[in-house]
């Protein structure tokens, strides 16, 4: 059986307001929340970044779901909504 988890506010860390969100740098919306990306704007970078499984995710783009198959090659942009779902397993 699996549980399906959205990682929670807290989670995801923002940088905005920290002062860390330098120029060049820009905000998408993570999960509900405001996301600094810095440097790297690809997708795999984000979810490498984040710590997570990538065989245990699933990931939406502007209300477009991603596959796996191009994580790599898709470049996050200002302003994106991004929405992360992490599968736990359970039982």
């Amino acid at each position: 059986m699996w549980d399906v988890r959205v990682p929670q506010h807290g989670r995801f860390p923002s940088l905005i307001g920290s002062g860390l969100l330098m120029s060049g740098d820009f905000q998408i919306t993570l999960n509900g929340e405001p996301y600094a990306v810095n440097g790297d704007a690809r997708l795999i970078t984000l979810i490498d970044s984040l710590k997570l499984k990538r065989g245990r995710v699933a990931v939406e783009i502007n209300r477009a779901i991603m596959s796996k198959a191009t994580w790599d090659r898709t470049t996050l942009a200002p302003g994106d909504i991004v929405e992360i779902v992490n599968f736990v397993g359970g039982g």
